[in-house]
């Protein structure tokens, strides 16, 4: 694995990572190549350069957590650091021949995140009901 502090800003593609990133320390990157930038660990705030075609609220920031990813593309310039005070974030740097099939791997990623996500809260509140259908049969709740 590579050391913390890393900074590319070449036109060159940057190194497939994975990357340790410190507290309190930056990973700048900006590459000539369009890829996926993945928290591996931890938590990470994502920078990216302006101007954001975004909503007027859009100023280019991303908290990201271990398992979600943001695409960047050719010529972006993105800044991570390690988001939780104290802890250190892993990142993964993969370069895409694709742009974009790499947004749509993107997109698809989030869906099965927020699919994910209502399945666990269904299963919580399906738990919860039968809690309480079991305490008023007066049967304690396994």
């Amino acid at each position: 694995m590579a050391d913390t502090n890393v900074q590319f800003t070449s036109t060159t593609c940057p190194p497939a990572g994975p990357w340790r990133l410190a507290p309190g320390h930056a990973w700048s990157l900006k590459s000539a190549r369009a890829g996926l930038v993945r928290v591996v660990r931890g938590g990470v705030w994502a920078t990216f350069d302006g101007p954001h075609p975004g909503p007027g609220n859009d100023r280019g920031d991303y908290v990201l957590e271990a398992g979600e990813m943001i695409m960047l593309r050719p010529g972006e310039r993105l800044v991570l650091e390690a988001a939780r005070n104290g802890q250190e974030a892993q990142i993964e740097w993969r370069p895409v021949a694709d742009p974009a099939g790499a947004v749509a791997l993107e997109a698809r990623a989030a869906d099965c995140d927020a699919s994910a996500a209502g399945l666990g809260r269904a299963i919580r509140a399906l738990a919860r009901r039968l809690a309480q259908v079991a305490g008023a049969h007066g049967r304690a709740p396994a």
